[in-house]
């Protein structure tokens, strides 16, 4: 039977490898297939709802072979739903995220005399929690294992050597707690915070941990901003500093229709037009180049976003360009990047324009 199911190389993010090892039975007799299989039984802590997402891998009788489970937890964290604004009920009561929770068991099946086994024999493994998101793969080259169990949950630069994040009078700043304890102990997912920018000049904001200094600009028409899911897998907020242009993409459709005529009156076409969703060219503004970086990596990469338009949170998508130019020696321009918004609503995003 399958033995010795036990966690051998992970993270408390499961966008990143969660492998475990584990042992093949050696069945009496000869087979002509053998496999191990693992049964993943996983749910987000806010649902209490389970299921069984089954992995497998062939073997030889005794080998030991490793699974990567994180495929299975990706599928549980994919059925999360993200909100735009999370509920906060007071400064000293922060939105918490879900974390995953899971169990393991694993079987052999082989074929042997023409007849499928089944599942034989078990092996169990209590599990444990994980996050959604992921690490970078510059975090997992430089990691130490035993040290990767605590983690910021913001990529964004911070330092004196560091431009000041630029933030706008007004805005809601969301920033996640850094995770204190190890995964072995997590009770929670990460904590968010919501802070009010309530008027011009530095700021320092606390969460957990973590202080964060930002500088309020006056509002203004031509500043956005975003919400969005960052790779670590919380909500996180930026203010982009200017419109660049703005554009509504339609899709025509051109038909011949036939119709009665009148002699005086003729008309064989139809034109429809439907998708009037707009698209607004964003840039940073001017910044320096790890601000660059996050932007082109951190940003831009993201599945998930939202744009504040005249008091609502509409849903969007960010579209870089097939190529985002990053940082240019050559023509001595001042840093920025230029990115696209399209809105995932047809129709004006203005309230005064909606029936």
């Amino acid at each position: 039977m399958a033995s010795n199911l036990q966690l051998i190389s992970g993270s408390p993010l499961i966008g990143s490898p969660i492998v475990y090892q584990v042992t093949a039975g050696s069945p009496v007799g000869d087979v002509t297939f053998q496999r191990v299989k693992i049964y993943v039984k996983a749910g987000l802590s806010s649902e209490g709802v389970f299921r069984t997402y089954p992995l497998s891998q062939p073997v030889q009788k005794g080998e030991t072979v490793r699974i990567d489970i994180s495929s299975a937890l990706q599928a549980v964290a994919d059925g999360y739903e993200y909100e735009a604004d999370p509920p906060q009920h007071s400064a000293s009561s922060p939105f918490v995220y879900p974390y995953i929770q899971f169990s393991l068991k694993a079987y052999d099946e082989y074929m042997q005399n023409g007849q499928n086994s089944g599942d034989v024999g078990e092996t169990t493994n209590d599990g444990g929690r994980a996050l959604m998101g992921s690490f970078s793969d510059r975090e997992r080259l430089a990691a130490q294992q035993a040290g990767r169990n605590t983690a910021r949950f913001s990529r964004k630069p911070s330092g004196e050597a560091v431009a000041v994040e630029i933030v706008t009078v007004g805005e809601t700043y969301l920033r996640a707690e850094p995770m204190s304890v190890g995964i072995g102990n997590l009770t929670n997912g990460p904590r968010l915070r919501k802070f009010t920018i309530a008027g011009e000049g530095y700021h320092t904001l606390t969460a957990g941990t973590e202080s964060v200094k930002v500088y309020a600009v006056p509002s203004s028409p031509d500043r956005y901003w975003l919400r969005f899911v960052n790779g670590l897998g919380v909500v996180e907020s930026v203010s982009v500093a200017s419109l660049v242009s703005e554009e509504v993409n339609y899709k025509v459709s051109e038909y011949v229709v036939a119709r009665q005529e009148l002699f005086n009156q003729v008309s064989r076409g139809a034109v429809v037009k439907q998708n009037d969703q707009e698209r607004l060219k964003l840039s940073s503004g001017p910044i320096d180049r790890l601000w660059q970086q996050w932007y082109l990596h951190e940003l831009l990469p993201t599945p998930q976003a939202w744009i504040w338009i005249d008091g609502l949170w509409i849903p969007c998508h960010i579209v870089p360009e097939e190529t985002v130019s990053g940082i240019s020696r050559a023509d001595g321009k001042l840093l920025e990047v230029q990115f696209t918004v399209r809105l995932d609503i047809a129709g004006s995003p203005y309230s005064a324009l909606a029936v």
